[in-house]
């Protein structure tokens, strides 16, 4: 049995091609690294008339990056119903920064369905774990928005997804 070892593959012409991280973790630009991902089914929380962006759910996926200069795309996917809330919206939070939104609008008195998928590629610039959460916003005092929705079918459960990729650079 024979055993190669090596730290990094240059192509004939002196650029890098694929470096081998200390941890043993293969870098090559534009692959993907790692994924994580979480779910919650904590069905229809109102989300707070406050217009302000509030954590909904108890979910919270982290990652913690391989490379400082990795990209993470982060995705958000929901299923809610919004009722008289005027703007309403379904976002990403990194630790304490925002970085993704999407928002919808329902003025009438008469339930909408309301889906805020949301891609986001985030440049944390650091090894150390991150982690992410669904944020929701509705601006009118009396509106409603029920994140995570159940409807009307038993044993169907609505729930909350965050996939998590990142992607060397």
């Amino acid at each position: 049995m024979s055993i190669l070892k090596v730290q990094q593959l240059q192509h004939t012409n002196g650029t890098v091609g694929l470096d081998i991280h200390t941890s043993g973790t293969v870098h090559i630009p534009g692959h993907q690294v790692q994924m994580v991902y979480g779910e919650n089914n904590q069905t229809n929380q109102n989300v707070s008339s406050s217009s302000a962006w509030t954590t909904v759910t108890t979910l919270a996926v982290s990652i913690t990056p391989k490379f400082t200069n990795s990209l993470i795309k982060a995705e958000l996917n929901v299923h809610c119903l919004t009722n008289a809330s005027g703007y309403c919206g379904g976002g990403l939070r990194r630790d304490s920064t925002d970085i993704g939104y999407m928002f919808g609008y329902n003025n009438s008195s008469t339930y909408i369905n309301f889906n805020p998928s949301v891609t986001v590629i985030d440049t944390p610039g650091t090894t150390s774990t991150i982690t992410y959460r669904p944020i929701g916003y509705v601006s009118n005092g009396t509106g409603t928005m029920l994140w995570n929705y159940q409807g009307y079918q038993t044993g169907l459960v609505q729930k909350t997804r965050i996939t998590l990729t990142e992607i060397a650079q």
